[in-house]
């Protein structure tokens, strides 16, 4: 299954991923706008900007089935899942933090102090650091999760939005809503950053796990982009 949010709408769109055809229309709470899914557990989690809230979704019953309560005026809105499935963590972008939940009982645990607008967040493959994208600030917020902190700061063009890690697990690819770039960061040494010209705008991206090739997608653009991973060049 695939899900889609609608925060005009305050939906989330079920559909099947081998048709593409929609089989069911769930109603949310205000403005949902990042998801996560926990396929072990067969929950859904779904932030809500404008009930400072995150609804959790029961997959199998295809219906709400529980609701965790932010801080007002957090406006959370990208969620990231540890690969075990028992920490949560939601970018808050209007309070300027991340919030640490335990889905066993959905109590937020505590509260980390990043930098001004994290609109987007990332766990690393391990599951023991989350990257935060802070686009007003145009930085990334490293936590250490286990220690519940940020442990560094790394800049980056104007505007990051989201990233994704190669399938090794050694670089993070990071797409801009403003700089016409795409940096590849070594995580262990971000100052070998490489710079790769792109369009700005980039919105979405996704890094196929057998081949390493990079799909990028455009706001309000009407193609998905198939790009080589040594030379970022377009390839389909």
């Amino acid at each position: 299954m695939g899900f889609v949010t609608n925060s005009r709408a305050n939906t989330v769109t079920v559909f099947d991923k081998r048709s593409l055809q929609v089989f069911d229309v769930l109603a949310t709470g205000r403005q949902p706008s990042g998801m996560v899914l926990d396929p072990r557990a067969r929950r859904a989690y779904v932030a809500l900007s404008g009930d400072d809230s995150i609804e959790v979704i029961d997959v199998l019953a295809g219906a709400p089935a529980d609701r965790i309560r932010l801080a007002p005026g957090d406006e959370p809105r990208e969620l990231a899942l540890t690969p075990d499935g028992s920490v949560l963590l939601s970018a808050n972008t209007a309070s300027n933090t991340v919030s640490v939940i335990d889905t066993a009982s959905r109590v937020e645990l505590t509260r980390i102090r990043v930098e001004n607008g994290p609109t987007g967040i990332l766990v690393e493959p391990t599951g023991r650091q989350a990257f935060v994208f802070n686009t007003t600030s145009g930085t990334l917020s490293v936590l250490d999760i286990p220690g519940r902190a940020v442990i560094r700061t790394i800049a980056t063009d104007s505007g990051p939005v989201r990233g994704q890690f190669n399938r090794r697990g050694d670089t993070l690819y990071v797409i801009h809503e403003t700089a016409p770039y795409l940096l590849a960061i070594p995580p262990a040494v971000p100052a070998l950053a490489r710079r790769f010209p792109l369009r700005s705008g980039m919105d979405a991206i996704q890094v196929d796990p057998g081949t390493d090739q990079v799909y990028l997608a455009r706001r309000r653009d009407f193609t998905v982009g198939l790009y080589d991973p040594i030379a970022f060049a377009a390839v389909g």
